[in-house]
C-alpha cells in the first residue's frame, strides 16, 4: 500500500489546488485530492498549542459549486494568552457549497508533534493541505484536518468547539497563512528617539483596537505607521485630504492638524503626550469621515485635545519662562550732590519690586554713578552713597540683601559724554536684575495669557 508523509501530502495538495490553470484542471485536481487524502500516514501527536479563529474578509474570493475560496483574517490565541495575527487564503472543494454568507468563521485547534510551547514570531506562516481526520493520529474526527506550516509539523483541526464553521470546514482543501500587518508591527524592535518609540507604541495600540473591532483597513493603516515609527522615522499626521469631508469639517481638521504638527515638532519634553495627540488625531480624522458621531470619534477627539493641551501648555510655559528670565534694567536719577531718592526714584523702586516679586531667586546689581562735579575721590564716595540708598530701600521693602551686589563707578562710567560736567544723565544709579528662578505660579499665569 502506498503511504505519503504529511510534508509530501501537503505539497501535493497545495500544488494541485493552488496551481490550477482552468476549471477543468481544477476539477481534475480535486479528484486527485480526494484520493491523496486517504493515503496520508504521517501521524501528529495532539499537543495542543492554542486555538485560531479565521474570519472571512467580505467581498473577497469566489464561489463555485465544486470549489470556493476566500481571503481570511486569523487570530491565534495560545494557551498562555499569547496572541498572533495572520492573513490567509482558504479554499473549499469536493462539492461543498461554501455559503460564506452563513458561515463567517472557522475555528481551529492548533496541534503539533514538536512544538511544546507557543514560540514567538509567526510560526503558523506557511501552506497547509487537507487530509481526512482519521489519517492523523490523535486529531479529532468528522472534518478535514490541515497539515503543514513552515516546518510541516503543525495540524489545524477545524471546529473543535461547537459548530462554528463546521459546514465550511468539512470541505477545506488548503489554507495559506502569512503574518498580518498587525503581527509584523508586533515583531519589530523599535528604536530611535523617545518620540519615535512613543509613536510606535501608540500606533500599535490603535491598530490592535481597530483589529478587534474588525476594522481591518484601519488596523492595517495604523500597523504601517507603527512599523514606520519603529525605524526611527516619524510618521506624519494623516492629511485632511485623505478623507472626503464637508467644508466646515475640513477647516476644523486642518486647524487641528497644524496644532498636532507643531506639537510633534516641538514637544518640549512632552514626547509621550505629543505622540498620543497625533495617533488620536489620526483616529479622530478617520471617524470624522463617517456620517454620524460615534463613541470612537468622541473618545479619540477628547484624548487628542487633552494631550494637545499638555504639550501646548508646556510650550507656552517654556516660552514664558524664557521671557521672564531675561535681565531687566532700571535707572533712577539724583539731584546734584544728593543720594536721596525723589518721588520718581521711588517709582522706579516700585517697578523693581514688582519684577522681583515674580522671582524665587535673582542677582541684583546696584551701580552708583556721578557727574564730573567735584573731585574724583568725592564722586566715588557719592556714587557709593547713591547705590546704598537704593539697596537699603529695596531691603526695607523685603528684597533679600544677599541678592544684591553694590558697584561704584564714581564719574568713570558716564551715560552721556557731553562736555557739560553737570550732565544729569550721569547722576544716576543703574539697577540690573538677573533672574535665577521664576516662581512657578507666575509662569503658569503668564502662560495663560499667550495660549
Amino acid at each position: 500500500m502506498i503511504r505519503m508523509t504529511a510534508s509530501a501530502l501537503k505539497s501535493t495538495i497545495v500544488g494541485l489546488v493552488c496551481g490550477y490553470r482552468s476549471v477543468r484542471h481544477l476539477i481534475l485536481s480535486l479528484v486527485a485530492l480526494s484520493f491523496a487524502a486517504g493515503w496520508a500516514g504521517n501521524a501528529l501527536a495532539d499537543v495542543q498549542l492554542g486555538n485560531m479563529i479565521c474570519t472571512r474578509i467580505s467581498g473577497t474570493g469566489f464561489n463555485l459549486l465544486i470549489f470556493s475560496k476566500t481571503q481570511v483574517r486569523c487570530t491565534f490565541k495560545g494557551r498562555v494568552d499569547a496572541e498572533q495575527w495572520y492573513l490567509g487564503e482558504t479554499g473549499v472543494a469536493l462539492g461543498v457549497d461554501l455559503k460564506w454568507n452563513k458561515e463567517e468563521r472557522i475555528l481551529f485547534g492548533i496541534l503539533s508533534s514538536t512544538v511544546k510551547l507557543v514560540p514567538e514570531g509567526d510560526f503558523l506562516s506557511g501552506k497547509y493541505g487537507g487530509v481526512k481526520a482519521d489519517a492523523a493520529l490523535g486529531v479529532g474526527a468528522g472534518v478535514a484536518v490541515l497539515l503543514g506550516g513552515s516546518s510541516d509539523t503543525i495540524a489545524l483541526q477545524p471546529a473543535v468547539e461547537g459548530s462554528t464553521g463546521v459546514g465550511v470546514a468539512a470541505g477545506l482543501s488548503y489554507l495559506i497563512l502569512e503574518p498580518d500587518p498587525l503581527n509584523k508591527a508586533r515583531l519589530v524592535t523599535p528604536h530611535g528617539s523617545l518620540l519615535a518609540m512613543a509613536l510606535y507604541a501608540n500606533y500599535f495600540d490603535a491598530a490592535y483596537k481597530f483589529y478587534h473591532r474588525s476594522d481591518y483597513e484601519g488596523s492595517d493603516h495604523f500597523s504601517g505607521k507603527a512599523i514606520t515609527a519603529s525605524s526611527g522615522t516619524l510618521p506624519v499626521p494623516d492629511a485632511v485630504t485623505k478623507w472626503k469631508l464637508a467644508e466646515l469639517r475640513q477647516k476644523e481638521a486642518s486647524a487641528i492638524r497644524e496644532r498636532v504638527v507643531t506639537a510633534i515638532e516641538d514637544p518640549t519634553g512632552k514626547e509621550i503626550d505629543a505622540a498620543k495627540a497625533q495617533v488620536n488625531y489620526d483616529c479622530w480624522l478617520r471617524e470624522l469621515a463617517s456620517d454620524a458621531p460615534n463613541p470612537i470619534l468622541v473618545a479619540c477627539r477628547d484624548s487628542m485635545n487633552a494631550h494637545l493641551k499638555v504639550v501646548e501648555t508646556a510650550v507656552a510655559e517654556e516660552f514664558t519662562e524664557n521671557v521672564l528670565k531675561q535681565p531687566s534694567w532700571y535707572r533712577t536719577l539724583f539731584d546734584t550732590d544728593s543720594a536721596e531718592l525723589d518721588k520718581f526714584g521711588l517709582g522706579v523702586v516700585d517697578e523693581i519690586l514688582a519684577r522681583i516679586g515674580q522671582l524665587d531667586s535673582a542677582r541684583v546689581y546696584v551701580m552708583g554713578n556721578t557727574d564730573r562735579t567735584g573731585s574724583t575721590k568725592y564722586n566715588l564716595g557719592l556714587s557709593e552713597k547713591r547705590a546704598e540708598s537704593v539697596k537699603s530701600t529695596l531691603v526695607r521693602a523685603g528684597v533679600p540683601a544677599a541678592w544684591m551686589t553694590p558697584v561704584v563707578f564714581g564719574e568713570h562710567n558716564p551715560a552721556s559724554l557731553s562736555a557739560n560736567p553737570h550732565n544729569a544723565l550721569n547722576r544716576r544709579v543703574d539697577i540690573l536684575v538677573e533672574p535665577i528662578k521664576i516662581k512657578p505660579s507666575v509662569i503658569k499665569e503668564e502662560a495663560k495669557k499667550i495660549r
